[in-house]
């Protein structure tokens, strides 16, 4: 196993945006099956499942369309000539729902953000140079067609070596602003992970009701 240290690159890696993906390289990836990667990240989480959305530039519900692959470069300050690419994977999601978006929230493209219009979410992992697949423990890539409920942060800093677009973001807290639907009934990435925090307890709830909550909650005046 691979344990590398991503606690300031998790932090850094909060958007940045491309064309919309068409590259489905995951889907044809078949590795041996004691052939993989996993890496341990320290993440930048949230105490609780209630402050997932105060944290959030946007909160949806939205289906996998697409995904490609990119890299962050770091170079040796010795030897510039010299560097390292760690993998990253950019999805690209079609907002199905909406239940709250601020003013920094931007769709693809730079406009704003709307039912049917796609947005990016950038993860740690991806393709390496072996042919395997890596990512963090806990938190495999989002696969194309999943049905998603996702707590996302947008954020300035350009990473990745393909140029920006808008609507680029990542799932707040790592992996506990990111949980999945499944015959209408939501699955928290969070439980796999680490069953504290209220998390656990969304498990099975159905989906549109949580979205009816979530709406509410952010309808409030803030105090």
């Amino acid at each position: 196993m691979r344990a590398i240290l991503f606690a300031a690159m998790v932090v850094a890696a909060q958007a940045l945006a491309a064309e919309p993906a068409s590259d489905n390289y995951l889907e044809r990836w078949s590795p041996p099956v004691d052939h993989e990667h996993h890496w341990v990240v320290h993440w930048k989480t949230v105490p609780s499942f209630d402050a997932l959305a105060p944290h959030s530039d946007l909160v949806i519900r939205g289906r996998v369309v697409s995904y490609r692959g990119d890299v962050i470069r770091s170079f040796d300050p010795q030897d510039p000539s010299v560097y390292s690419d760690a993998p990253i994977t950019i999805s690209t999601i079609r907002v199905d729902d909406i239940v709250s978006r601020s003013p920094r929230a931007t769709a693809v493209g730079r406009g704003a953000v709307a039912i049917g219009s796609l947005i990016e979410v950038q993860d740690i992992g991806g393709l390496l140079p072996d042919g395997c697949i890596a990512h963090p423990e806990g938190k495999p890539l989002m696969r194309r067609d999943e049905d998603v409920v996702l707590f996302l942060s947008a954020s300035p800093v350009s990473l990745g070596l393909r140029p920006g677009n808008g609507g680029r973001y990542a799932v707040v807290g790592g992996f506990q602003g990111r949980f999945n639907v499944v015959d209408g009934k939501v699955v928290p990435l969070a439980k796999t992970v680490d069953e504290q925090a209220g998390f656990f307890r969304q498990e099975g709830r159905n989906v549109n009701e949580l979205l009816q909550e979530l709406k509410r909650k952010a309808a409030k005046p803030q105090k």
